[in-house]
């Protein structure tokens, strides 16, 4: 096997086991030509082996030199923060633009006394918006939605 994307791991065999989720991701990667594989997410504690099975999978899938071609990218761990800020609306009457103006003065203070962070806005309303609220978010870019598993 090629390893063109030197393994944080260090030396190869250092990576051992995990042969169950090889075979899950190997039986996903084989669904891909066929388009039934949909996206993953690899969650774990920090230092679990999440970036070495990545590794691993890339340097595999590049020596295979099949039909799925692989990429990486490496995301370095940085200082920025991000406060999600909601607010939940689960009355049956639509929001309308002074709910979403009350919210978004909120998190205009909330910005003005945290200026170091970043703030990521939204708005869920069981009821709906009408027409002036929806504009008001797209707007002042506030993530709105009506239906909770969008949140």
């Amino acid at each position: 096997m090629q390893y063109p994307l030197i393994e944080k791991i260090g030396a190869p065999d250092l990576l051992i086991g995990r042969e169950q989720e090889f075979k899950q991701f190997n039986k996903w990667i084989d669904n891909m030509p066929k388009r039934l594989s949909k996206s993953w997410a690899i969650l774990g504690r920090r230092k679990s082996g999440k970036t070495a099975f990545v590794q691993r999978l890339f340097n595999q899938l590049w020596s295979a030199n099949g039909l799925v071609i692989p990429f990486y990218i490496s995301i370095p761990e940085s200082p920025i923060w991000f406060v999600d800020l909601v607010e939940v609306r689960t009355r049956q009457d639509k929001s309308n633009l002074t709910d979403v103006t009350d919210f978004q003065e909120k998190v205009s203070i909330y910005r003005t006394l945290n200026p170091e962070q970043t703030v990521l806005a939204g708005f869920l309303s069981l009821g709906g918006f009408t027409q002036e609220a929806i504009q008001k978010c797209q707007a002042d870019d506030i993530a709105w939605t009506t239906e909770l598993p969008y949140f």
